[in-house]
Order: structure tokens, then sequence, then C-alpha cells
């Protein structure tokens, strides 16, 4: 595939979903991504099938995967976040909060969801091309809809929580078992 009026016999095949290995980590759909652009950004013309549906759901699965991750991380920080941050929970075992203390909480709670829309940001340097806008949109739907997912998942764990084990009753009881531990 030379480029019109390149006649030094060089030819670019673009690296994708399916001559290489099923893409398994956001770096590897990164790497895709880039392949891609680089080629688009030169001129050549890629097929539009060489996104075929099975490369659609892989790079999907890859946002998907991430966001769940993202969930598994999140979700149980999020209400030690709150309870830091509303001076409840003594995240270094002191009752002395410090600014430290609300600083480190967030950033734990924050960190890997921040650290994965950094690299989707990066990403976004290479929204040009038609097959590149495809392959970031797949990403980005896969990642979109595993945030919704997230979403309900902890509206329904947070309600349930809060109907089931936080009645002032249930609390006391697991406080007082604690209190040997932590007196």
């Amino acid at each position: 595939m030379a480029k019109d009026g390149d006649r030094t016999g060089h030819d670019v095949t673009p690296i994708g979903i399916q001559g290489s290995i099923r893409p398994k980590s956001f770096l590897d759909v990164v790497s895709i991504v880039q392949n891609y652009y680089l080629a688009e950004k030169d001129g050549y013309e890629l097929p539009d099938n060489l996104l075929t549906l099975k490369g659609k759901m892989l790079i999907s699965e890859v946002g998907l995967k991430g966001a769940a991750i993202s969930a598994l991380i999140s979700i149980p920080l999020t209400p030690l976040l709150v309870g830091v941050v509303e001076r409840f929970i003594p995240i270094f075992g002191s009752y002395a909060f410090g600014f430290f203390d609300q600083a480190f909480a967030v950033v734990l709670a924050l960190s890997f969801g921040m650290g994965y829309s950094l690299i989707v940001t990066h990403i976004g340097k290479f929204y040009a091309g038609r097959l590149t806008k495809r392959a970031i949109n797949y990403l980005v739907f896969g990642l979109m809809f595993a945030a919704g997912l997230k979403l309900i998942l902890a509206t329904i764990i947070y309600n349930s929580l809060y109907a089931t084990v936080l009645q002032e009753g249930r609390v006391a009881r697991y406080l007082l078992k604690f209190y040997p531990y932590v007196s």
C-alpha cells in the first residue's frame, strides 16, 4: 500500500485486531489506535472492514474490563473517603484529622479512575481518521457502559447496606462487639 507519489517501495501495513494478538489491556488498545492513526495520518485509506465485529467487541471488552476494575476499587473506597472527609473514620488511627488524612483518602479513592481518565485523554489526540475514530468510540462505549453498570451496582449496594445493616440498634451491637479490640 504505497502512498500516491511515494515510490520508495515502503509499504505500511497497519496492525489491526485480526492479525495481532487479542488486546488484553488498555495499553494494547492504545497501541492499536496509534497504529491506525499513523496509517491514516500518512494518507493511507484503511478499509472499513479492517475493524471487524470481533475487533469492535474486543476493544469494547477492554473498556468494560477497565471500568469494572475501577468499580471494584472505587465502590469500597468511596465510603472510606466520605468517612475520613466527614471526620468519622481515622485513616491513620488518630482522631486528630488533618489535611493529609483527607487528601490521602481522596487520592486513594480516586487514583485508579483518574489514571484511567488520563490515558483516555491521551488517546483523544489521535481522534482523526475514520477507522481511528471508530476504534476510540468503541473503547469509550465499553467504558461508559460499564460506568453505568457501576453506578447502578453502587446504588443497589449502598441502599441495601443502609436499609439492612445501618439500623441504629444493629450498628450499636456491632460497635459494642468491636469495643474491646479498639479500646
